[in-house]
């Protein structure tokens, strides 16, 4: 028989074949999210990511846990985020970092994978830059390796397009001895027709996306 649901997160114990490290998503609040006009879940701040700690579950948000308390998850990713620091940046003993996904998209580890996507169909990485890739934090795992980060990037490209003749040109030419450049400089994008296409403009480039918080299984 189910049992009667009460607010705030469900309490599922993660199954044993769930190893230590593992990542899931979670659609519910964390206490760290709450809109201040919330009505319901009711808006009990602090009880939300206590409980999900307490059934073994912390909240990917970059932060420092102690060793002692998280030994099962030191031992499966130890240093991998980076390394605890003090405020005079010293590495901070018996501390490591969790993962940090507040507002990134995962990606799996390139590794060896590769795709014809080099020039002339050549076998090229599929993340080119995976050999680029900087740590999450000092003293984390950086390159082609899990934990790596990597930010917004547009990919370098060309357009071709036929290049106005100058006013000179034209004069010689027969022209009326000037002539205004008739290239309209770059604006918004256009569509198919020459008309201006109604776009979303923002700081980075995106897909549809909604969000979650990402956990991982600490004990």
């Amino acid at each position: 028989m189910l049992s009667t649901l009460t607010p705030g997160p469900a309490s599922w114990v993660p199954p044993s074949t769930l190893p230590v490290g593992s990542v899931i998503s979670y659609a519910a609040p964390t206490g760290l999210d709450q809109p201040t006009n919330a009505t319901y879940p009711p808006p009990a701040l602090a009880a939300y990511a206590l409980h999900l700690a307490r059934l073994g579950w912390l909240l990917c948000d970059g932060r420092r846990v102690a060793v002692a308390r998280y030994p099962r998850l030191f031992r499966a990713i130890g240093y991998l985020y980076g390394q605890a620091l003090d405020q005079q940046g010293q590495v901070q003993a018996g501390f490591f970092l969790l993962p940090d996904y507040r507002g990134r998209v995962l990606r799996g580890v390139n590794g060896a994978a590769t795709d014809p996507i080099g020039p002339n169909g050549a076998e090229q990485q599929r993340d080119p830059d995976a050999d680029k890739r900087p740590a999450q934090e000092a003293g984390g795992w950086a390159g082609n390796a899990v934990g790596s980060v990597q930010y917004d990037a547009l990919q370098t490209h060309v357009h071709s397009y036929q290049k106005a003749g100058s006013a000179l040109q034209v004069a010689q030419q027969g022209g009326q001895g000037s002539s205004q450049n008739q290239t309209q400089d770059s604006s918004a994008p256009q569509s198919p027709t020459g008309e201006p296409a109604l776009v979303r403009l923002s700081e980075e480039s995106r897909g549809k996306n909604q969000y979650v918080h990402f956990l991982i299984r600490a004990i």
